[in-house]
């Protein structure tokens, strides 16, 4: 098991947001928003990332590797709840202030958990957000 504070720093600066947005014809808005997470380590640094997220309910998944290109072990997070659950991690234990890259991303997952990414207006948010991260 990691440290709070020593994980939320691994996380701080190994971590990569992402948001990514998707032609849908099948979606209400014709387009879908996935966020994700994803730290590129060695693997025994990311198994114990994943038991440490583990301990607070935060699912992730470790591909030893990521593509044929890239042969290095990566974790993931995915899924709405799961990202959520580690921002509000990150927001509560560090004493430090959030990164405004952090900032714009809990920006984005709070408007789609609010369902506000179906409207025009939080598209149109969440591009601009995506664009800052």
């Amino acid at each position: 098991m990691i440290p709070e504070q020593s994980l939320i720093g691994i996380l701080y600066s190994s971590t990569r947001l992402s948001v990514s947005i998707t032609d849908r014809p099948s979606s209400k808005f014709g387009y879908q928003i996935r966020v994700s997470c994803s730290i590129r380590d060695d693997i025994e640094l990311l198994e114990a990332i994943q038991r440490t997220l583990l301990q607070d309910e935060i699912e992730s998944n470790i591909k030893k590797i990521e593509s044929k290109s890239y042969s290095k072990p990566v974790l993931k997070i995915t899924g709405i709840d799961n990202i959520h659950k580690l921002l509000l991690k990150i927001c509560r234990q560090s004493s430090l202030p959030m990164l405004s890259r952090w900032e714009n991303f809990l920006l984005v997952v709070e408007l789609i958990i609010a369902k506000k990414h179906y409207t025009e207006k939080g598209f149109d948010q969440i591009l601009l957000l995506k664009e800052l991260i």
